[in-house]
């Protein structure tokens, strides 16, 4: 059920006051539909005192537009949450592939392909979000959110011999804040190759 469908139809002693200034200051999806709904019907007449309380319910919303955390949407709660216990970012010993920096993706990918390894992207998790395309729909601060929380799930799962394909990226990166620091300290890696070749992964013909 949309937060919305929730309260539609309900005057404001069905909401009340403080269920609808906390959605306001949720600004989940939704939400804000649902308080101005609230303040530009529910309110209309009942005097001063209504006309105070409608006042007070706008400015709140104008505030919370101003002043949101920078995840401030129920979907990317929701995604996050599934990126952190429930979305699948396994990988199997010797076969995790990093990327960050300009480039870098198409690079990680065709060596996976070409080296049967697997990229964050590649595994159903990744594909699960890339299918919202989240950074055409969010600001960029609430977009990489879900990413952030699977890469660190991708990193704590990863075991024997990882791969990285980093030149490039920038200080804050996902790989530098979060993947790098959780694969250093996973006792399941045993090594950390940088812009590996997949021809260097070959055997060599006896």
């Amino acid at each position: 059920l949309h937060p919305v469908d929730s309260f539609k139809g309900m005057t404001l002693p069905g909401v009340g006051l403080n269920a609808l200034n906390a959605a306001i200051m949720l600004g989940t999806d939704g939400w804000g539909e649902v308080a101005e709904s609230i303040a530009g019907e529910a309110l209309e007449g009942g005097g001063a005192e209504v006309s105070a309380l409608r006042s007070r319910v706008l400015s709140n919303i104008e505030q919370s537009k101003l002043s949101r955390p920078a995840v401030n949407n129920f979907r990317i709660h929701s995604l996050t949450d599934d990126a952190l216990f429930k979305l699948d970012a396994t990988s199997s010993v010797d076969s995790a592939a990093f990327w960050s920096g300009d480039g870098n993706e198409v690079r990680a990918t065709e060596f996976a392909m070409n080296a049967n390894k697997i990229t964050l992207e590649m595994t159903s998790g990744g594909q699960y979000l890339k299918s919202f395309d989240l950074f055409n729909q969010y600001p960029y601060k609430q977009a990489i959110r879900p990413w952030e929380a699977l890469s660190q799930r991708f990193a704590e799962n990863a075991s024997g011999k990882v791969y990285a394909f980093t030149k490039g990226a920038v200080p804050d990166s996902v790989f530098n804040r979060i993947e790098y620091p959780v694969l250093i300290n996973n006792p399941s890696v045993t090594d950390i190759m940088f812009e590996p070749e997949y021809k260097n992964l070959l055997k060599p013909k006896i």
